[in-house]
């Protein structure tokens, strides 16, 4: 192994720990009775402005995340199948 795959795995590494946070500390999607009731009312507003809120933004982080993971995982295994 080379130089640029140990650094491709830590990389690789770094992104799976912050992916693995990123999803612990976004909510549940459990819908209670108080959801349920106010979801009428308060869907309009959040579901314009959902990406100024703390969820919208975890789940834009984790969409980058998600897509970088897979970029590594298919750049390591070219590099290792061209590159041994």
């Amino acid at each position: 192994m080379n130089a640029l795959t140990i650094i491709g795995f830590f990389v690789m590494i770094l992104v799976n720990l912050v992916l693995i946070v990123i999803v612990l500390m976004q909510p549940s999607k459990d819908a209670g009775s108080a959801d349920t009731i106010l979801s009428g009312s308060m869907e309009n507003f959040f579901g314009r402005n959902r990406s100024r809120t703390l969820e919208g933004r975890l789940a834009g982080i984790t969409r980058w995340l998600a897509i970088a993971f897979g970029v590594l995982c298919i750049g390591l295994v070219l590099m290792l199948r061209f590159f041994p």
